[in-house]
């Protein structure tokens, strides 16, 4: 049987005394017997021990042991009032400022259709026990809901979540705890973050923890219900659908699902069309191979992609297969832009025409007897995106299956001479639209040869 009187009494001495590891040992010897006992005095040993832990400034495992004394139904009164007074009110002018000045940094970045809370709705306290390290307890259920660990050092040490699309954008919903997802955040620092947070005040508790927004907030934008998620891609049609997330359970992920593959389809009628941020145009010439054309823009139709890309085809005045190019005429995707010549303009000026009709920053030149992989769409535009001073890319394995690495140009008359004028074929040759005027192709030749 735990004899708690004696126990404290020795330790009381020890303490005194200067022997703190004794006295440690003592106690966890005593909190190791109680648990083996199932002994009632468990609680007040971790009380005890708290407070022991806390006159010799172990600030965290304090926290932990208070942790645990309260979890059992011990003195919660007492520590919760011992823990605000030393470690929320010391603190407080410094959470209540942090909270005004987060949320003027994130500014549009938050899309509610509620109000924005006061700092004193929040629900979530934090006891800070080193730097940018805190204990969480939640006011509303009075109840401790672990640890958040923003350092440095813990940052600089997560293990990256692979994601399997290297250039889509990512959607996290309703993750219960906030700290969970800290990892996923990190690993999508160079994508938009999308954050429906239907447990909202919660989830804005954490605004008002220093530093938070600079190391993790920059490129979230923070949503209350998946209405709110689904308006502002239905409204903002350039902006690119994320086809990532992370939802805490089945019904929030088909949600999800459901919510991007309506806002998907609908991009690609001519209401949900929207041209101003494409950044990759494969453009087609075409003359006499409808049948061929046909295929492959039935192909690329396949691709997720909507406000990311188009496809243009110019048909030079075909005299054969028009009954291919009428299909293509009358698909109703409208990242499909069909051109029909009237007269014969000759394959060169064909091939300026379709460039010209390009609207996207980076153009991608197709034969219409060819095909793309389609698995390396996603990367090449990942490139692009990515790399906005490049102007060619040399995309081998557009065509083929192959991983070959592409070759990258700064922009200039250097990719000019080493890409344009060194191939001898288009297919896979990608280049910045706004740099050359397809029409000035011919003088292109002449200036740097």
């Amino acid at each position: 049987m735990v004899n708690i009187d004696e126990i404290l009494e020795a330790i009381q001495i020890l303490t005194l005394q200067g022997s703190y590891v004794e006295a440690s040992t003592i106690y966890t010897e005593a909190i190791i017997e109680a648990k083996g006992k199932d002994c009632d005095h468990l609680g007040e040993l971790y009380y005890h021990y708290a407070s022991f832990l806390f006159d010799i400034s172990e600030y965290e495992m304090s926290l932990k042991t208070f942790e645990s004394a309260y979890n059992l139904n011990f003195m919660q009164a007492e520590i919760k009032e011992i823990l605000f007074s030393c470690f929320v009110v010391p603190n407080l002018e410094e959470f209540m400022n942090s909270y005004d000045t987060q949320l003027s940094k994130l500014g549009n970045n938050i899309i509610i259709e509620n109000q924005l809370p006061s700092f004193e709705e929040l629900p979530l306290s934090f006891f800070p026990y080193d730097e940018d390290k805190y204990f969480i307890f939640n006011s509303n259920i009075n109840r401790f809901e672990g640890v958040l660990d923003i350092s440095d050092a813990t940052i600089m040490g997560q293990e990256p979540v692979l994601l399997e699309d290297e250039l889509s954008d990512i959607v996290i919903s309703n993750l219960d705890d906030f700290s969970s997802s800290l990892n996923l955040i990190l690993s999508s620092k160079y994508r938009n973050i999308y954050f429906i947070a239907l447990d909202y005040l919660k989830f804005m508790s954490f605004i008002k923890v220093p530093n938070i927004v600079n190391k993790f907030f920059n490129n979230v934008i923070i949503f209350d219900t998946f209405t709110g998620f689904q308006t502002y891609f239905h409204t903002n049609k350039s902006i690119y659908l994320p086809r990532l997330f992370s939802a805490q359970n089945d019904i929030d992920s088909k949600m999800l699902k459901s919510i991007i593959e309506e806002e998907h389809a609908f991009r690609l009628t001519p209401e949900g069309r929207d041209n101003s941020r494409v950044i990759l145009t494969i453009a087609i010439p075409t003359y006499n191979r409808g049948h061929l054309a046909l295929e492959h823009i039935l192909e690329l139709t396949n691709l997720p992609f909507d406000a990311e890309v188009e496809f243009v085809l110019s048909n030079n005045c075909s005299t054969i297969y028009w009954d291919e190019y009428n299909k293509i005429k009358n698909l109703t995707d409208s990242r499909i832009n069909y051109y029909e010549s009237p007269i014969n303009i000759g394959g060169n000026m064909n091939f300026c025409k379709v460039i010209g009709l390009a609207s996207g920053k980076y153009v991608c030149l197709l034969s219409d007897e060819d095909s793309i992989y389609l698995p390396a769409v996603s990367h090449y535009i990942s490139i692009m995106k990515n790399n906005p001073n490049i102007s060619f890319i040399r995309a081998s394995d557009f065509t083929a299956p192959q991983n070959s690495a592409p070759t990258l140009y700064p922009k200039g008359r250097a990719a000019f001479l080493n890409s344009f004028l060194t191939t001898n074929y288009i297919t896979g040759l990608i280049y910045r639209r706004d740099l050359y005027q397809p029409l000035n192709l011919y003088s292109w030749t002449e200036k740097y040869i």
